[in-house]
């Protein structure tokens, strides 16, 4: 009897082992980026802060400067920095409509 026991918490720890051993690594494993709706997760490089369906103040027809302008009405930085960016907007040659 003494030996049956033995070998039930070998074969306990055993599985345990595995068991924990299996979880890990699907809890841990690398994702693989087949899950379709998820981040798109492109270099910095080919990322593109102004898209297609971005929306515009203005769209000039030759630039070589494109000024991005991400706004929180709630943020302070944002709100102390606004008259900079009117500024800007004054002494350019754009006319934002």
């Amino acid at each position: 009897m003494k030996k049956l026991t033995k070998h039930l918490i070998v074969a306990a720890v055993l599985l345990a082992g595995f068991a924990a051993a299996l979880g890990s690594y699907l809890l841990l494993r690398p994702d693989d980026g087949s899950v379709s709706g998820g981040p798109d997760v492109r270099p910095a490089a080919r990322a593109m802060p102004v898209r297609e369906s971005s929306h515009r103040l203005t769209d000039p027809a030759d630039s070589e400067l494109t000024l991005v302008e991400f706004l929180d009405f709630e943020c302070e930085a944002c709100g102390a920095y606004f008259p900079v960016v009117e500024k800007l907007l004054s002494r350019s040659t754009v006319v934002v409509t």
